[in-house]
């Protein structure tokens, strides 16, 4: 498929990104992969099997390498790898009669530099083999150019990559709480009926009778406080602090701190100072604002728990981001240095030999000058 053909660029491509946008996060690679292949493939499909056998070989290659490290075998493997793959765009060049599919010369460097790397160390092969898969074929490349080294963006991926899951088991302990947090709302508004006052003498009787049911509320306040927790880490029943890594760098921008203030147990609510001993208008006043200070409380503990979440899953979103900025600079720069090499070596054969000859040369004057003196 030409990349400037009506049909990639009006058809094929929205669909894809289209596709691709909207997939759940564990349909990505394999719809990468496909959508990588169909595109090799669109104009034959013999270019199909091609592809998918030269990554194939590829990955067990790279494994064969770093198994057999530190011995011939793995030279050997390298060198089979090389030839192949320059055996194959040789081919495609010299015979005339077949079409070269595009992108072929692009993913078979690219496999060129990933075998240096494993057979250099720079860079462990990949176990994953729809990652791998992922990483060679995915079109979206290859207008981009040359790229670079895949050890330079390997850590940084993988801490990124790991990020979203910290980020998501923060989330998940932020969501642990509000139906305990709805129990207390629930708890605590009911005590504001008998503290409403409206007929004084009236109320100070239900209170006087009620006394010890208020006291089995705030003891019950206290369970469900103590009792909710994330894993063994509770969350209701003090401050609580979590630091979450978000990023691949140890530094302040690349980690979040969510924490609360204070805990929901009655006496950080304020209530266990309540006392309806000797019952007064005064007294029931007192303990209503009592109660409201403790509903604004948990409003703000809400707030903050709710603010927390709303940043943890932002950080999610954007992190989603940078790791697709860096995999698509990683792959924009992956066989750069091996396009250079070649170069180079090709420039040092030639300085070789030319030096060669001249030495030749000199060492073959002397001689002619002995044979003109005979």
């Amino acid at each position: 498929m030409e990349l400037n053909s009506p049909v990639f660029l009006f058809l094929f491509l929205p669909l894809f990104i289209a596709a691709y946008y909207f997939a759940p996060q564990r349909l990505k690679l394999v719809l990468g992969i496909l959508g990588s292949l169909l595109f090799y493939a669109w104009d034959s499909l013999t270019y199909l099997p091609l592809m998918m056998g030269l990554t194939l070989f590829a990955y067990l290659l790279g494994r064969g390498i770093q198994r057999r490290r530190g011995q011939k075998l793995s030279l050997l493997l390298l060198w089979l790898g090389i030839l192949v793959n320059v055996s194959l765009l040789v081919g495609f060049k010299l015979w005339a009669e077949v079409k070269y599919p595009l992108g072929l010369s692009y993913v078979a460097f690219q496999v060129v530099a990933y075998l240096v790397e494993v057979y250099g160390r720079e860079s462990e092969y990949e176990k994953d083999f729809l990652a791998f898969s992922f990483y060679l074929l995915l079109f979206p490349k290859i207008p981009v150019g040359p790229i670079v080294r895949y050890r330079q963006l390997r850590e940084q991926i993988k801490n990124l990559q790991a990020a979203p899951e910290d980020l998501a088991e923060g989330v998940r302990r932020g969501k642990v709480s509000p139906e305990e947090r709805d129990q207390t709302l629930a708890r605590i508004r009911g005590t504001t009926d008998l503290a409403d006052l409206r007929d004084c003498d009236l109320v100070i009787e239900a209170v006087v009778e009620n006394l010890d049911e208020k006291r089995r509320v705030f003891a019950e306040l206290d369970r469900i406080a103590n009792s909710t927790k994330y894993g063994d880490t509770a969350l209701l029943s003090g401050a609580v602090s979590f630091t979450f890594q978000i990023g691949y760098a140890n530094s302040a921008n690349d980690q979040i701190n969510v924490s609360t203030t204070s805990g929901l147990l009655s006496s950080h609510l304020g209530l266990n100072t309540i006392s309806l001993a000797g019952v007064t208008g005064a007294n029931a006043q007192s303990a209503l604002t009592l109660i409201e200070n403790a509903l604004t409380s948990i409003n703000v503990i809400t707030g903050q728990i709710g603010a927390a979440q709303s940043r943890l899953e932002f950080a999610s979103a954007n992190l989603a981001i940078s790791i697709e900025n860096i995999s698509a600079s990683q792959s924009a720069i992956r066989d750069l240095d091996m396009a250079s090499e070649m170069t180079n070596l090709t420039r040092n054969q030639i300085l070789l030999q030319a030096g060669t000859a001249m030495l030749a040369q000199a060492n073959m004057m002397p001689q002619t000058v002995l044979s003109l003196l005979k």
